[in-house]
């Protein structure tokens, strides 16, 4: 890559850095910014109700007909852990930290 971009045995510098650096992280960024949005769908899919948050069965039925092996049990004490605001639901913004950082 160093060689790519014009540098030597010396190194590069920050022009050559940035020409290097920045596509990747746009890449990155992109490829995030899309998974996230995939997720929205995903979120609006299981929102059977349209309330704008998911409930224990929403969770649970949206996390079955993905293939996942879980109980109502799991649900439950997942939606314990990773509800911020306690009001027993997930909201969008939960939801998408948890699929994406594992809340």
């Amino acid at each position: 890559m160093i060689e790519k971009a014009g540098g030597d045995e010396s190194g590069i510098g920050k022009k050559q850095f940035k020409g290097i650096m920045l596509p990747i992280m746009q890449d990155q960024l992109l490829s995030q910014e899309d998974n996230i949005e995939d997720l929205r769908l995903k979120f609006l899919e299981a929102d059977v109700d349209g309330s704008g948050a998911l409930s224990v069965d929403e969770l649970f039925a949206a996390l079955k007909k993905s293939g996942a092996q879980v109980t109502c049990e799991d649900i439950v004490q997942l939606v314990t852990e990773i509800d911020v605001d306690r009001d027993g639901e997930l909201d969008i913004d939960e939801f998408v930290a948890l699929m994406t950082h594992g809340g």
